[in-house]
């Protein structure tokens, strides 16, 4: 019994050194300037980072150590790639853009040392991420790439640079971001969530870059509907609380 249950402790991690080697083999890639594969194996590795910790939730095997190993993984897939990405995608040697790059690693390495620290959100946030999530953020660093590669736009090494700088602010920053937590499937719905899952996985397939430009763009504009509807639960926090004060004295 004992045996099984360490077998079934590494199958989490297994998943986690998947999603690693992917990360680690997308480098390659960008180097050798293969920037669309480069970007596919890391959509891989997201996706078993998606699976991992799930994984481990189901079988009750989770561990500090699991989630070390987890943000470790992270910090090279969607922190040290990307930013090698995007530097072999332009092939400038502008040092903005060299510095926002290495910037955007960094808070990505910032942001997963405060995720490891389980920081408590405020109450009239639960329901929310602070900051943009190093898989969110990879997405969003890329997009100027994937909208190039969908729409045939290309934005400046300068232009790349500075947007490069405001995602990496995103991420270590404490504004509210979408969050899956609070998000709950009913039994009923689920043959439509099904649905709705196939459809979009066969536009996917079809249409890879502009579905990944459009995911990022509406991932932007909905952190400025988290932002409002924060400052909305805020407000309404701070007058049930002072409500609550005016009756106790």
């Amino acid at each position: 019994m004992e045996k099984k249950l360490h077998i079934l402790r590494a199958i989490p991690s297994l998943f986690t050194v998947a999603a690693f080697i992917f990360g680690f083999n997308s480098i390659l890639l960008a180097i050798n300037g293969q920037i669309k594969e480069a970007i596919t194996f890391i959509l891989i590795a997201a996706l078993l980072d998606l699976f991992d910790g799930r994984v481990a939730r189901i079988l009750g095997v989770s561990s500090k150590f699991g989630a070390e190993l987890d943000s470790l993984s992270d910090l090279v897939c969607f922190g040290i790639a990307t930013a090698i990405i995007v530097l072999s995608y332009t092939g400038s040697a502008n040092k903005l853009l060299y510095l926002s790059a290495m910037f955007f690693a960094i808070c990505s390495m910032l942001r997963l040392a405060r995720f490891n620290l389980d920081i408590t959100p405020p109450a009239y946030a639960k329901s929310f991420f602070m900051g943009v999530p190093t898989p969110a953020g990879f997405v969003l660093g890329v997009l100027p790439i994937s909208i190039d590669f969908a729409w045939d736009f290309q934005v400046s090494s300068m232009q790349y640079g500075i947007y490069l700088l405001v995602i990496g602010f995103l991420m270590i920053s404490n504004i509210p971001t979408p969050s899956t937590k609070s998000f709950h499937i009913k039994k009923t719905h689920f043959p439509l969530i099904i649905g709705a899952i196939t459809l979009l996985l066969i536009c996917i397939l079809l249409y890879s870059w502009v579905m990944m430009s459009l995911f990022g763009i509406i991932y932007l504009l909905s952190i400025l509907i988290c932002i409002l509807v924060a400052k909305r639960n805020k407000r309404i926090f701070m007058k049930t609380n002072k409500e609550n004060n005016a009756l106790e004295n």
